[in-house]
């Protein structure tokens, strides 16, 4: 199975579904390889083709793949999720305003027991502190 997620107004994941192998799949050279193409094309066909899907993966979480495969786009999402096309993968909610995101992993972590000297330090890097 395939998975693929429905991405609405502001990249905001909508809806989760699945999509059979042997739609995906395509045979080439004596072996078949998955194409995310066919999967969202056969998704357009029946929600329409003003419709947005990505393909996402079950076993991917904070960049690494469960199976040691290779990870895909960071995150399984779930609805509520945001699509970030410039990273190409799936950041969770932000959980409150103490948290930053982790780059390396789209995946939120809380400042609130850092020091008021290293949050100061980390401003001066990043904009969303």
């Amino acid at each position: 199975m395939a998975h693929f997620a429905k991405i609405g107004i502001n990249n905001l994941v909508e809806d989760i579904v699945f999509v059979d192998n042997t739609i995906t799949h395509e045979d080439v050279n004596d072996s078949s390889t998955e194409q995310e193409q066919r999967g969202i094309d056969y998704l357009k066909g029946i929600f329409g083709n003003d419709t947005v899907w990505k393909q996402c993966s079950f076993n991917t979480w904070s960049n690494k793949h469960k199976l040691d495969g290779t990870p895909f786009r960071f995150n399984m999402p779930e609805i509520g999720y945001t699509y970030d096309s410039l990273r190409d993968g799936f950041i969770p909610p932000k959980p409150g305003n103490d948290y930053i995101l982790i780059e390396k992993k789209l995946q939120w972590t809380s400042m609130m027991n850092w020091t008021s000297a290293y949050k100061e330090q980390v401003k001066l890097f990043r904009s969303d502190v």
